[in-house]
C-alpha cells in the first residue's frame, strides 16, 4: 500500500501550485474533505478565479503561510493512494481489468445493424414501438422498458446499437446482464443505461397579452427544452453519491462519440462494482458495529439493573437490621421499666405487693416488650389485625 505522507509546509505548496479538486482526488479526499484540513493546520487557499487568473498572468500573490504552533516540517497527514481497493481485495482484479481493456484486440465495437441483436433489444425495440414523447421529444414507453434508454426517435437506432454492443461485450467477459441494464460484477448489482442530452434555452418572450389573465412578474423568461443527439453512458445508481471520485458518465463530445469509449466504460463499471462492493462491507461493518454497541448498551443497562436491585436488597436487610437491634433495644428497656415498678413495690420485708390492676399491666406490657425483642417469639395483639378501609360513599 502506497502512502503519501505531507508535511505542514509541503501540504501548503501543494495547494498552491494544484487546483484543490485535482489534489483531493489524489489524496481520495473530498474538496471539502481537503479544505477542513488546510482550515484545521491553519493553511492559507487560493482564493476563487485563482487558477483562471493565473492562466492568462494575473494570479493575484499567494498568501504566506502564517507561522504555526509545530514545527512546519512536522508530518502532519498520511493520505493513502486512492484506488488501491485493499479493502475489498480486488486490486489485482482492477489493475488486470484496465490492463486488458487497453488491448486493440480487446477494443468493443459497434455493429452497423441490429441483425442478430441481443434478446434485451429485441424486447425493448418491441416496448418503444409506438412510445409517445414529451416535449423534448424523449420517448416515453407505455411501460418500463426492459432497458434504460432515454433518448428521442431519431437517435433510438444508434442508442441500441451502442446498448446492444456494450451488453455483449460485458457477457464476452463472463458478467451476468440482467434487465435494466444491471452487471453483475464482484457479486455487486451495477445498473446502468443511455439517455440524450437535453439543451435547455431561455428566450424573452413577445409582448405579455393582459387580456383576461394575469402573469406573474418573475416569469421573464420562456425556456425551451431541445434534444441535441449527443448520447450519454452512465451508471444509474441510487447511491452513487457515497461513490466519490470514480468517473460514472461518459457521453459524446467534440473529438469523441460513446461508440468509442466503451472499453473505458467497462473499466469504470468494474470500478465502480469494486468501490460498490467496499461500501457494503463498511456499511456491514458499520452495522455489526453498532449490533455489537447495542447489545453492549442492553448488556450494561442490565448490569446497572440488578446492581441497583442488590443494592436495595442490601440496604432493605440494614434497615432490617437497625430496625431489629432498636426493637431489642427497646424491648430491654421497657423490661428494666417493669423491674423497676416491681422493686418500687416491695414493702419493708421484701415482699412485693401488686394490686390485680398492675399485675394485669405488667403481663401486658410483657408482652409489648416480647413483641419488640425479635429473639422473642412475638404474642397475638390487636395490633396484628389489617383492617379495611371504609368503602367510599358518593352519598
Amino acid at each position: 500500500m502506497s502512502d503519501t505522507k505531507l508535511s505542514r509546509q509541503q501540504l501548503y505548496e501543494q495547494i498552491w501550485s494544484t487546483p484543490a479538486s485535482r489534489l483531493a482526488t489524489e489524496f481520495g479526499l473530498s474538496d471539502v474533505g481537503l479544505a477542513k484540513l488546510c482550515k484545521r493546520h491553519d493553511i492559507p487557499r487560493p482564493p476563487r478565479g485563482y487558477w483562471a487568473k493565473k492562466e492568462v498572468g494575473k494570479a493575484p500573490a499567494q498568501t504566506p503561510l502564517p507561522p504555526g504552533d509545530d514545527n512546519d516540517d512536522q508530518v502532519i497527514v498520511a493520505f493513502v493512494e486512492p484506488e488501491q481497493y485493499e479493502k475489498s481485495g480486488l486490486s489485482e482484479e482492477i489493475q488486470k481489468s484496465e490492463t486488458e481493456e487497453e488491448k486493440p484486440e480487446k477494443e468493443i465495437e459497434v455493429a452497423k445493424s441490429l441483425r442478430g441483436a441481443h434478446k434485451l433489444i429485441t424486447a425493448t425495440k418491441e416496448e418503444f414501438i409506438g412510445a409517445q414523447s414529451d416535449d423534448a421529444g424523449i420517448l416515453l414507453p407505455d411501460q418500463d422498458p426492459s432497458l434504460n434508454i432515454s433518448v428521442t426517435r431519431n437517435s433510438l437506432h444508434r442508442a441500441f446499437l451502442v446498448m446492444d454492443a456494450l451488453i455483449k461485450a460485458l457477457e464476452v467477459r463472463d458478467l451476468i446482464i440482467s434487465e435494466g441494464p444491471s452487471v453483475s460484477i464482484f457479486g455487486e448489482s451495477v445498473a446502468f443505461g443511455i439517455k440524450e442530452r437535453i439543451k435547455v434555452t431561455k428566450e424573452l418572450p413577445e409582448e405579455h397579452d393582459l387580456t383576461g389573465a394575469y402573469q406573474f412578474a418573475y416569469n421573464n423568461y420562456v425556456t425551451h427544452e431541445i434534444a441535441t443527439g449527443e448520447l450519454t453512458v452512465y451508471i444509474d445508481e441510487p447511491n452513487s453519491y457515497r461513490i466519490s471520485g470514480y468517473r460514472k458518465q461518459w457521453r459524446d463530445a467534440k473529438k469523441q462519440r460513446i461508440e468509442d469509449c466503451l472499453n473505458k466504460v467497462v473499466s469504470g463499471l468494474v470500478k465502480f462494482a469494486a468501490r460498490k462492493r467496499e461500501v457494503r462491507l463498511e456499511d456491514e461493518e458499520r452495522e455489526r458495529e453498532y449490533k455489537r454497541a447495542a447489545e453492549q448498551r442492553a448488556l450494561e443497562k442490565q448490569q446497572r439493573a440488578e446492581l441497583r436491585q442488590q443494592q436495595a436488597e442490601e440496604q432493605e436487610r440494614v434497615n432490617s437490621l437497625v430496625q431489629e437491634a432498636r426493637s431489642w433495644k427497646t424491648s430491654r428497656e421497657i423490661r428494666q421499666y417493669l423491674d423497676f415498678i416491681r422493686g418500687s413495690n416491695k414493702s419493708s420485708s421484701g415482699a412485693i405487693t401488686l394490686s390485680p390492676e398492675l399485675e394485669q399491666w405488667l403481663s401486658w406490657a410483657e408482652d409489648q416488650a416480647d413483641r419488640l425483642d425479635p429473639l422473642k417469639e412475638s404474642p397475638s395483639s390487636i395490633l396484628d389485625l389489617d383492617i379495611p378501609e371504609e368503602p367510599r360513599s358518593w352519598f
